[in-house]
This record gives structure tokens, C-alpha cells and sequence, in this order.
């Protein structure tokens, strides 16, 4: 009778903490900070010294990154898009007609709000 008690304890706590994580997952603000960490994460794999990558005005999967080149030189803040998993344009780094009209497309009704 005593093992019941505790097997239905640990089933009640177990339940509590799951009932938890999927209400963390429903939180848009954990969601979104979630998509802009995998961004930044796509991002750094694109450019050198990804430890000294710098990020601003982020805003879904489109944002500015200043990075240190090959020679330990800090690039100014460029934009990014990450248009798919292992997909993304830095401005500088893609034709410049190429990256206008990708921005346009991807970034430009977020950017805007």
C-alpha cells in the first residue's frame, strides 16, 4: 500500500513537469528566442571567427552581424538573411542585386512593423 503511494507521487510530479515544459513550449517568447539563437547559430557557421560574432536588430531570420575576418579584423555590421538551414547571404559576401532583392523579399515586412 505504500509503494502505491509513491507511484502515484511520482506520477502526479511527473505529470506537473511535463504539463510545464509544454507550456514553455507554447510560449511565443520562448519560441522566438529559440528561432533567433538557431539563426545566429546558422549564421556563425557562414562567417570566420565565429566567437567574435556580434549580432543586432535582429528581428526573426533576418538581422545585422559584425565579425572578425581571417586577419583578427573587425568587419562593421552587415545584414544577414538565413533563407534556409544551411542557406544564408551576408550582404558583402553576395552580389549586391542578389542580396537587395533577397532582403526585399525575406526581411523587409518584418523589418518594417
Amino acid at each position: 500500500m505504500k509503494n502505491l503511494g509513491i507511484w502515484i507521487f511520482i506520477l502526479v510530479l511527473a505529470g506537473c513537469s511535463k504539463q510545464k515544459f509544454k507550456d514553455l513550449e507554447a510560449d511565443p517568447e520562448v519560441l522566438n528566442e529559440k528561432q533567433l539563437r538557431e539563426s545566429r547559430e546558422q549564421v556563425r557557421t557562414f562567417i570566420p571567427n565565429a566567437d567574435s560574432s556580434k549580432f543586432r536588430n535582429q528581428v526573426g531570420d533576418c538581422g545585422e552581424v559584425s565579425y572578425k575576418n581571417k586577419d583578427s579584423k573587425y568587419i562593421p555590421y552587415q545584414r544577414f538573411i538565413v533563407l534556409e538551414k544551411n542557406l544564408v547571404l551576408i550582404e558583402n559576401q553576395t552580389e549586391q542585386k542578389q542580396f537587395e532583392l533577397s532582403w526585399k523579399g525575406a526581411c523587409m515586412a518584418s523589418w518594417n512593423k
